[in-house]
């Protein structure tokens, strides 16, 4: 069931994200949360949503938009089926020093010892963050669960940097 949810939502985003050539980052980051809300509400999961910005009014090109949704989706996505006992889940997006940070962080059971071994999500994630010029990484959070990061230098969600993107720094 919450295959088919996402790529029902993957496919929605597909056509009303290439119908408009831009979309504003605070509209984007309001769409995520309110997508978020509706995934996790009915499990009896709590959303704890943290913005470090204030007005985002920056375009951002349908393709960094649509990679940007997919990768915080499959997020969610990995941690409502491997994070056992979750019941929290904290999103942080914040523009710091040129580059727009995302990170998903639950209370869950964490990382198995020795990391997670890569799967088709993660092998998508980092795709799409290599796509973007962005990096990612997983870490455990303690005293357990777990934190997935994403940093994105901020001129590569202009439209006009679309296709040249700048690599980001791997986070710290």
């Amino acid at each position: 069931m919450v295959l088919a949810r996402s790529a029902l939502q993957d496919l929605r985003d597909v056509v009303s994200r290439s119908a408009q050539p831009t979309t504003k980052l605070c509209d984007l980051v309001a769409d995520w949360r309110a997508e978020t809300e509706q995934r996790l509400h009915p499990l009896g999961i709590t959303l704890d949503w943290r913005i470090s910005m204030e007005d985002m009014p920056m375009p951002v090109s349908a393709e960094v938009s649509l990679n940007l949704s997919r990768i915080l989706r499959e997020a969610i996505t990995n941690m409502l089926r491997h994070a056992q006992q979750a019941n929290r889940v904290t999103i942080r997006t914040a523009l710091e020093q040129d580059y727009l940070f995302l990170s998903v962080e639950d209370n869950g059971l964490g990382l198995p010892l020795g990391g997670a071994k890569p799967h088709r999500g993660m092998s998508s994630m980092n795709a799409r963050a290599v796509a973007l010029g962005a990096s990612l990484a997983w870490q455990p959070v303690e005293p357990h669960g777990c934190r997935v990061g994403l940093k994105m230098p901020l001129a590569n969600l202009s439209p006009e940097n679309a296709g040249e993107t700048a690599a980001a720094e791997p986070l710290s």
